[in-house]
């Protein structure tokens, strides 16, 4: 079989292996494992995000879970805070994880290697510090409490015969499908194959007029 066969191979085994996890909350696990299930997702996503830099590019950026704090706060504390509905603080909140991805990379990639790890290490302690000091915004160390959820979610799983953490696990499954789907896309794609390049060698990839900085920063932004 050839690779791009393989590979389209591949990508249609995940039709059946994401229905397969759709019908999960149908058989009525406990609550312990739907949220356990739930968390997995939520974290594979965060992993899909680092491969494109790391995987991809081949940059080590030690700050994801700072942005991963931003967008889970802005969502939080505009609902919770501001009285804004769910479906409308998430994109605003991805917005602002990728503008945050867009200014770290104009500073970061003034760097390279172990100086590139070390300065985006330093941009997650200071958000992960901003974030536990200010406890007026984001409640400091015990977090934010009463967080509305999404609207309309209790009717969707109730219509479905579901419980409300069954509604929580299908929006988690279909954000990680989405994920899964734009990380395939930007693999395959001409600007996946010049960051497998950039990943190769830097130099290399410039000898082939590939533009360096713009290619990763693209990459992190979209990380």
């Amino acid at each position: 079989m050839t690779r791009a066969g393989s590979r389209t191979t591949a990508a249609w085994l995940w039709i059946p292996a994401f229905l397969l996890a759709a019908a999960v909350p149908f058989l009525q696990p406990s609550g312990f494992t739907m949220e356990l299930l739930i968390n997995v997702m939520i974290w594979a996503m965060l992993a899909y995000g680092l491969n494109v830099m790391l995987g991809y590019a081949g940059q080590l950026p030690l700050a994801h879970a700072g942005f991963f704090g931003i967008g889970a706060y802005t969502v939080g504390i505009l609902t919770l805070k501001a009285g804004w509905s769910f479906w409308a603080a998430w994109p605003l909140a991805v917005a602002l994880c990728a503008l945050g991805g867009l200014l770290l990379g104009l500073v970061a990639f003034r760097t390279k290697g172990d100086a590139f790890a070390i300065f985006t290490l330093g941009v997650g302690v200071i958000i992960q510090q901003v974030i536990n000091k200010w406890d007026d915004l984001t409640g400091g160390n015990d977090g934010l409490n009463g967080v509305p959820a999404p609207g309309g979610l209790d009717t969707f799983a109730q219509g479905l015969g579901l419980k409300t953490s069954g509604g929580f696990y299908l929006l988690a499954l279909l954000s990680l499908a989405l994920t899964v789907l734009v990380a395939a896309r930007a693999q395959h794609s001409v600007f996946g194959r010049s960051l497998l390049a950039i990943r190769g060698g830097e130099d290399l990839a410039r000898s082939a007029g590939i533009d360096v900085f713009s290619h990763k920063l693209r990459a992190m932004l979209l990380s």
